[in-house]
């Protein structure tokens, strides 16, 4: 009685005669630094007929990360390989489906570069987190990035730009496909060219959208519609206020301002509560609602938080500030000269900058049973004390703990739901962060 084949020999069989080819023949592998960034490799590789190709790959030998798959059959392949650190070998193994059947090179290593001068990785104290999470994280120094960091400190992502433009804000699209920062003019160079950027994961700039006088922070909505900060400034009285506005710059191109401080705030009625020459409002911070298809909006120098009815540009709730619709309880005290902010299902996240107390901390209120008011509930200080007098921000993770930018100082601290430090991020001296986000891994 003749033995059966091995199953090898079976599906090797049914592959050959479902493709009416023999097995996949992978030739030319190779895995080079883009040329836009060290960080990232780009693998090619042939293969004798059309198919789907992807790769998996990771560092000393693990096969951390698998790449989408190409959108269509080809001969000739190319993907990116992502979340990896500076001047470290690669391993990785090309593959390809057809017939729904996924063939396999030979493995094979590349090895990513050396950062550009001014980029540097973190030192990170206390246990990082496992996993492969990521923070969108710009840094804030002689020369500015977009960057992208993972959880060891290591940058994995980024995108230089030139000397007197700060990037407060870097998103990830909402395709999934690209990165988007925001670049605005500071320092002595208050206008500037200020502009939303897209990045494509290659480190090749795809497009520069230049809306005027943007500054802080931005949102890309559902649709592509980009939604930014923008300045705002007219005379009232004979002064000249500096307010803000939200503009948004849709996919054709059109642009269209939502909203103006001046259509519901007088800067006589509603003064800064700062010194801070003819800044008045200071909008800093802003937050896409999609269930209301509305924008909340930060004003440091009013202590509001406003929302704002994107289809009739009407102010929808005030937090903070005079005349609220959501008030503070009376035993609680109220934020001032905040930044971001994060709204949970039961109750709001502030990062409280307290320009008075030069002490910044998050704190964190709680809705009553109504959502008639806002009572404190949490606040972290930390040890030795920290005061931003610029930016800052603060983040609820999924399992509770909190993770707090203290921007200037190049300080994150990622803390337990019960308060202690598992671990800290911090810069080089002399480079700040601008607003921060936790992320997946790129793909």
């Amino acid at each position: 009685m003749r033995a059966a084949p091995p199953v090898s020999v079976i599906a090797l069989l049914l592959t050959v005669f479902s493709t009416g080819c023999g097995p996949l023949v992978f030739s030319e592998i190779s895995a080079e630094p883009s040329p836009h960034m060290a960080t990232v490799l780009v693998a090619t590789w042939t293969t004798d007929r059309e198919c789907v190709g992807d790769v998996r790959y990771g560092l000393e030998g693990e096969v951390s990360f698998t790449t989408l798959r190409e959108p269509k059959p080809s001969v000739t392949h190319r993907r990116i390989l992502l979340n990896l650190p500076s001047n470290r070998d690669v391993s990785f193994s090309v593959g390809c489906t057809e017939a729904e059947e996924r063939a396999s090179g030979e493995a094979a290593t590349g090895s990513t570069s050396t950062l550009p001068a001014g980029l540097a990785d973190l030192t990170v104290e206390g246990t990082p987190d496992e996993g492969t999470d990521l923070l969108l994280m710009p840094t804030l120094g002689a020369d500015t990035a977009a960057a992208i960091f993972d959880l060891q400190g290591r940058v994995v992502w980024y995108h230089v730009e030139g000397q007197g433009m700060g990037v407060t804000r870097v998103r990830l699209s909402v395709d999934g496909a690209s990165v988007l920062y925001m670049v605005a003019a500071y320092g002595e160079n208050p206008e500037g060219d200020p502009a939303i950027v897209r990045v494509g994961f290659d480190g090749e700039e795809l497009a520069r959208y230049h809306i005027r006088t943007a500054n802080h922070d931005f949102e890309e909505l559902p649709d592509g519609t980009i939604a930014a900060i923008v300045n705002d400034t007219r005379t009232v009285e004979g002064i000249e206020y500096r307010g803000n506005a939200i503009e948004e710059l849709a996919k054709d191109g059109t642009s269209t301002v939502v909203w103006s401080a001046f259509d519901d705030f007088d800067p006589i009625e509603n003064p800064s509560l700062y010194d801070d020459g003819n800044l008045w409002t200071h909008a800093n911070a802003i937050d896409y609602d999609a269930d209301s298809d509305g924008y909340w909006l930060g004003m440091r120098n009013l202590d509001m938080l406003v929302k704002i009815d994107r289809s009739t540009g009407e102010v929808a709730e005030r937090v903070g500030g005079d005349n609220p619709t959501l008030p503070f309880a009376e035993a609680s005290e109220a934020f001032s000269g905040q930044h971001q902010f994060q709204w949970l299902e039961d109750g709001l996240l502030v990062f409280d900058n307290s320009p008075d107390d030069r002490v910044s901390h998050p704190v964190e209120y709680g809705f009553d049973a109504g959502r008639t008011t806002l009572t404190q509930r949490w606040a972290y200080y930390s040890d030795p004390e920290i005061w931003n007098y610029a930016l800052g921000d603060v983040e609820r993770d999924a399992d509770g703990g909190t993770r707090v930018t203290y921007s200037p100082a190049g300080v994150v601290l990622q803390l337990n739901a019960d308060d202690s430090v598992r671990w800290q991020m911090s810069s080089p001296l002399g480079t700040g962060f601008g607003y921060t986000e936790r992320i997946g891994a790129l793909r």
